[in-house]
């Protein structure tokens, strides 16, 4: 999603500075998907998502967070995190919210309850 870009602070050469490769424009759309991604982690509630594969992965949102299981930072951007899941097959898996995003409208990522 980012590059990142060389700039000269100082004198001296940074790479800490990221800019965005697409327009990162938060749209109606994507602010009702990060809500619903968000709710299902809040409430922990049973999710299903539909793989590349036409096969549906079931699980419990747990949390957003990192790619390792740690909280977001409050002042991060949501969009760049995880959302935690525990599958019924009991893995943790981490699904990027970038990638659920667009799932949400199509209802490929739902809130469902399998039990």
């Amino acid at each position: 999603m980012f590059k990142r870009t060389c700039h000269l602070v100082s004198g001296k050469a940074t790479t800490n500075r990221r800019e965005p490769t697409m327009s990162d424009t938060l749209t109606l759309t994507d602010a009702l998907a990060i809500a619903e991604i968000i709710r299902t982690a809040q409430t922990t509630a049973k999710v299903a998502r539909m793989t590349d594969d036409g096969d549906v992965v079931y699980g419990t949102a747990r949390h957003i967070g990192d790619d390792r299981g740690a909280f977001w930072p409050s002042t991060a951007d949501v969009r760049d995190a995880y959302l935690r899941v525990t599958t019924q097959a009991g893995w943790e898996v981490f699904w990027p919210v970038r990638e659920l995003m667009p799932q949400v409208a199509e209802t490929t990522f739902t809130a469902y309850d399998w039990a």
